[in-house]
């Protein structure tokens, strides 16, 4: 579809844009580059007849008719860009520059993967997780009634204590899963690049977002084995025990290892009553 074109079939719902990686695909698969501004200029005419008389009465007279022509202009400046995101993902898919499947992509590869959403907002968890913890071990102990439930008890309280303690020292990012019927994937969302607020996830939906969505993205993650993560050789007990931590807090907090990892450029929905994007 031509950057001046509009595909009325369809009508998309966009919650997530990173309008910088936009941009810079557009001005490489549009001759022109990316397209900021639209300009229309119409004009209206208008003619106007005036008579003038000379000479001296009674002798003689002459008329002379003088015809005006009066041009109003009217410029109309239109934003279009509300228009790129469309644009460029109908341009990258009829070049074939996007995969439909993440399993036939390579790492680097534009995909579009469709399924279901679900959100954990770590900000929101970072706030209120000793709030509720406070408030869930309230609830609990009133209704301790041996050593044994209690000893359980003080064993969770432990772990929430701990996971509260990596929590608050986490960047405040939104994880991202989306999965269908034979793909799975994760990925970080950034604040800047949401159309709405993120506080309608949680408050509205909770964990699972309902609905069909559709992501544009890079893929830049693959699943993997324990033998599949490669590490320098000879590398001192420092680096060694860095390299171990670093995979500790990704399985605890991030991309598990059955997962596909993605880079969201779009994520959008179907406004239409249509889920497939054609």
């Amino acid at each position: 579809m031509g950057q001046g074109s509009q595909n009325t079939e369809s009508l998309y719902d966009f919650v997530y844009l990173d309008r910088d990686r936009l941009a810079s695909f557009s001005a490489q698969v549009f001759d022109d580059g990316t397209l900021v501004s639209v300009k229309k200029n119409d004009a209206a005419h208008s003619h106007v007849a005036s008579e003038m008389q000379t000479g001296m009465r009674p002798i003689f007279t002459a008329a002379e008719k003088e015809n005006l022509t009066n041009i109003s202009g009217i410029e109309r400046q239109f934003d279009t860009g509300w228009t790129l995101p469309l644009n460029v993902l109908h341009r990258l898919d009829e070049l074939g520059y996007v995969k439909r499947s993440l399993s036939e992509a390579d790492l680097g590869d534009l995909v579009l993967m469709t399924g279901s959403m679900n959100l954990i907002d770590l900000g929101i968890m970072q706030r209120l997780w000793d709030p509720i913890v406070a408030l869930e071990n309230g609830n609990k102990s009133s209704a301790v009634k041996t050593s044994a439930k209690q000893r359980e008890l003080d064993k969770e309280k432990a772990v929430a204590k701990s996971i509260g303690g990596i929590l608050k020292n986490l960047p405040q990012s939104i994880q991202l899963r989306l999965f269908n019927d034979s793909e799975q994937a994760w990925a970080m969302l950034k604040r800047e690049f949401l159309t709405i607020s993120p506080d309608d996830f949680p408050l509205k939906h909770g964990p699972s977002i309902q609905g069909v969505w559709h992501c544009l993205a890079i893929l830049d993650g693959k699943p993997d084995e324990d033998d599949d993560i490669k590490l320098p050789e000879n590398a001192n007990e420092l680096e060694g025990a860095m390299w171990d931590l670093s995979l500790r807090l990704r399985l605890l907090i991030g991309r598990k290892m059955h997962d596909y990892g993605l880079t969201p450029i779009a994520l959008f929905r179907s406004a239409s009553g249509r889920h497939k994007v054609d």
